[in-house]
C-alpha cells in the first residue's frame, strides 16, 4: 500500500470545551437519575441508554477543531471527522488577513453570507477567499497561519 505523506507546515488543535462540558454533565445527570430512581416517574432504561449514547456521540463528533496545513491542502477536522479540504492553490493570496471573530458569531461550523466560519471560541481568526467562497478559521495563532499560507502560495506559484 503506497501512501504519500505530505509535509505538515502548520497544525493547530483547539479543544471545544463548550460542547464537551455540558455533554459530560448531562451524561452524569442521566446516569445518576437512572441509578437513584429520582423523580415520581423515572426514565425508562432505553431512554437512559439513548441519552447517554447521544451525548457521547456529540462529544466524539465535536470535541476538537484541528487545522493542518500541508504544501498542497488545508485540512479542517471537527471531532473525528474531516470536514473540509481546501487546496492551497485555490487561495487568493491578496485576501488572506487577520480578523476578529466576535462571540455572537457562534461556534462550530457556521454558514456566513459569502462563506463558512470554523470556530470553537471567540477571538482571533484568519479570513481568506478561494475561487468559490470566503473561509474564516478561528484560531489562537493567526499570524502563523497567515505566514504559512503566504509562504506556501508564493512557493506554489514558482
Amino acid at each position: 500500500m503506497n501512501q504519500i505523506v505530505e509535509k505538515i507546515y502548520f497544525k493547530e488543535r483547539q479543544i471545544f470545551y463548550i460542547s464537551i462540558i455540558p455533554a459530560i454533565l448531562l451524561i452524569i445527570l442521566i446516569v445518576t437519575t437512572e441509578f437513584l430512581n429520582l423523580g415520581s416517574k423515572p426514565m425508562p432504561l432505553f431512554a437512559t441508554v439513548f441519552g447517554v449514547i447521544l451525548f457521547i456521540l456529540i462529544i466524539i463528533f465535536s470535541y476538537q477543531l484541528v487545522y493542518t496545513i500541508t504544501s498542497t491542502h488545508i485540512y479542517i477536522k471537527l471531532g473525528c471527522i474531516l470536514v473540509r479540504k481546501i487546496k492551497v492553490n485555490d487561495i487568493q493570496l491578496k485576501s488572506v488577513k487577520k480578523v476578529n471573530v466576535p462571540w455572537y458569531s457562534g461556534m462550530g461550523i457556521r454558514i456566513l453570507n459569502k462563506g463558512v466560519l470554523y470556530n470553537v471560541k471567540p477571538g482571533k481568526g484568519v479570513k481568506f477567499e478561494t475561487s468559490s467562497k470566503q473561509i474564516v478559521l478561528g484560531t489562537s495563532k493567526p499570524q502563523e497561519i497567515i505566514n504559512t499560507l503566504k509562504r506556501l502560495c508564493l512557493n506554489n506559484k514558482d
